[in-house]
């Protein structure tokens, strides 16, 4: 009987790049149970099966960098689903806007999600670096609503009451402003931001069956 072929061993760039991507994964489990404050970076990487120093040597900023990555992943994640949705929601703004307001009500279900990103943000509301990376990432989000909104714009034939860039500062802050909001009171519909899309984009309301124009 043949032996089985030994196991490739991975070159340290493989190994490096394994480590990279599952230290998030394990960081991911330990914080939404945990909450940012209460997680450390001992227990993160014991569970993930390295050393303290193998963190360090993939996230130098520590447990801050390793959330920070943490948080990216999954909201960059579901922004790249929403575009995709989005782009794919049919013929009509309403069509659009039927894609916008399911994917809100998914993304405010997701509550531990966002108790995190507002923990972390304000446990580091002193950290210059951090809130520099934040700055950033938030900028980049905007950047890719408003690649949005322009191609969506030219195709649906809607007039923003605002330029593309400055209404994609406008959406991103009202999702984030609701996801806030309902944290304090979950009562809140998501339907207020559709309903404000649809004011921004001068869509008109769609008439019942029976109403009178």
């Amino acid at each position: 009987m043949a032996e089985p072929a030994p196991r490739k061993r991975l070159t340290r760039q493989q190994s490096q790049a394994r480590t990279r991507a599952l230290l998030p994964e394990v960081a991911q489990t330990e914080v939404l149970a945990q909450g940012y404050s209460n997680t450390s970076l001992e227990r993160v990487a014991e569970s993930a099966g390295f050393s303290k120093g193998a963190v360090y040597g993939n996230f130098p900023g520590g447990k801050e960098e390793l959330c920070l990555a943490v948080l990216e992943n999954h909201f960059f994640g579901q922004l790249q689903k929403f575009v995709v949705d989005f782009a794919a929601g049919g013929e009509t703004i309403e069509d659009r806007l039927a894609v916008l307001q399911r994917w809100l009500e998914m993304l405010l279900a997701q509550e531990e999600w966002q108790l995190l990103a507002v923990e972390f943000a304000v446990q580091n509301r002193h950290n210059p670096k951090i809130q520099a990376q934040l700055a950033e990432r938030e900028k980049m989000m905007r950047t890719a609503v408003t690649a949005l909104l322009t191609q969506q714009i030219g195709q649906l034939g809607v007039q923003p009451v605002l330029p593309p860039d400055q209404l994609g500062v406008v959406l991103v802050a009202v999702v984030g402003g609701i996801a806030v909001q309902r944290l304090i009171d979950p009562t809140i519909p998501a339907s207020l931001l559709t309903a404000a899309a649809r004011a921004l984009f001068r869509a008109p309301r769609p008439q019942p069956p029976g109403e009178p124009p």
